[in-house]
């Protein structure tokens, strides 16, 4: 065999052939990240000539069609890191061909050493995976509408029911009220009217709660980019302020931008931060602890409370609409049950997951996590 030593060995040309014609985009650059050799794949792929980037890098990749270079990504920062610690890493980045046009380019770097440990080299392996992630995100939409549609059906039951309760009462409460007034028994007419204004109160509540969780499935969401960090300051603000009573610590990260639905976001940490009070039954001063942080391309909130803890045969129900379990019910009646369920939808329109993370007699400690993504 021509190309090989009578040992096997393959030869440095079908070396050079092989990375030349391979199906990836590979490049080589030097321990700086000045491209060195880019295959044809990496032209095709680009629609860079090889002469056009050579003795550059790949921050040309960066560059969009009106000009902007968009040098803020998430993964740009595992990449830098890597190269930092002269490490292998995976990431993904947006990226623009020549022509402007957008993908996601999936980067994994591996480092070059010579005889005497010393970084000389980096060699970068660069697919467009943006028709792959387009097909997960299909799959994944899919899956939230199955769900959605499910949920949809369990509310409208349980809506029907909830209502009933309170207009029932409503009924019986106004009968009896105007039999007493009609015998002049004004003190026990007095208490069914009572009775009827915290039932009204209480409908008009599931009312505005339900008009909320409508708007969190029939309208889009509406994102824009921004760090959530003076969002949550803000929130936390408003709720300390509204709870006196209520011992408030927090602690907040320079988390990266993502995007974002104002309304919705900050309806999540009320939900969160309003339930860690209302169902705080502990004899101690009511506490809540708030954590945020950035971890692995993802923004991290966390709220604890000092309260009794969620029974545990209510936790695989917490989220459920409506659902009021036995321990997580309060004094106050107009609570209906969709404060959680409410969170838990706004936090899945930012493709984020929000679970219980433990709960005790230590209190309980929910946990939201928000993806920094990749999107177009």
């Amino acid at each position: 065999m021509s190309d090989s030593t009578a040992g096997g060995t393959l030869s440095q040309s079908l070396l050079e052939q092989a990375v030349e014609n391979a199906a990836a985009s590979i490049i080589i650059t030097d321990h700086r990240g000045v491209l060195l050799y880019v295959n044809r794949r990496f032209e095709d792929m680009t629609g860079y000539k090889r002469e056009e980037v050579l003795g550059t890098n790949c921050s040309v990749l960066q560059v969009d069609a009106n000009g902007i270079r968009h040098h803020q990504q998430p993964g740009l920062a595992v990449l830098r890191d890597a190269i930092v610690k002269g490490e292998a890493c995976t990431t993904q980045l947006n990226n623009f061909r020549k022509s402007g046009e957008w993908f996601i380019n999936e980067l994994m770097i591996s480092p070059i050493r010579d005889a005497f440990g010393n970084l000389i080299h980096y060699v970068g392996i660069q697919n467009d995976i943006t028709q792959r992630v387009r097909m997960e995100e299909m799959l994944s939409h899919k899956r939230v509408i199955e769900r959605t549609v499910a949920l949809l059906e369990r509310i409208f039951g349980s809506f029907d029911h909830e209502m009933r309760t309170p207009l029932s009462r409503i009924n019986v409460s106004s009968y009896l009220a105007r039999k007493y007034l009609v015998g002049d028994q004004f003190e026990q007419a007095e208490r069914y009217l009572k009775a009827v204004e915290n039932d009204v109160r209480i409908v008009r509540t599931m009312l505005d709660r339900f008009a909320l969780y409508k708007r969190l499935f029939v309208e889009a969401p509406r994102f824009v980019h921004r760090s959530p960090a003076l969002l949550i300051e803000s929130e936390v603000a408003i709720f300390a302020n509204r709870h006196r009573h209520v011992q408030v610590l927090s602690k907040v990260d320079s988390v990266p931008g993502s995007p974002i639905d104002v309304e919705c976001f900050s309806l999540v940490l009320r939900e969160l931060l309003d339930n860690a009070v209302i169902h705080n039954h502990s004899d101690r001063i009511p506490s809540v602890y708030l954590n945020v942080w950035s971890e692995e391309e993802k923004i991290v909130i966390q709220v604890t409370d000092n309260g009794a803890g969620i029974a545990s045969e209510d936790q695989p129900d917490i989220f459920e609409p409506f659902f009021r379990g036995n321990r997580a019910r309060t004094s106050d009646e107009t609570r209906v049950g969709l404060g959680l369920s409410i969170a838990l939808r706004a936090v899945e329109l930012h493709r984020g997951t929000l679970w219980l993370e433990r709960s005790g007699d230590a209190g309980s400690m929910f946990r939201v996590e928000l993806p920094v993504e990749v999107s177009t």
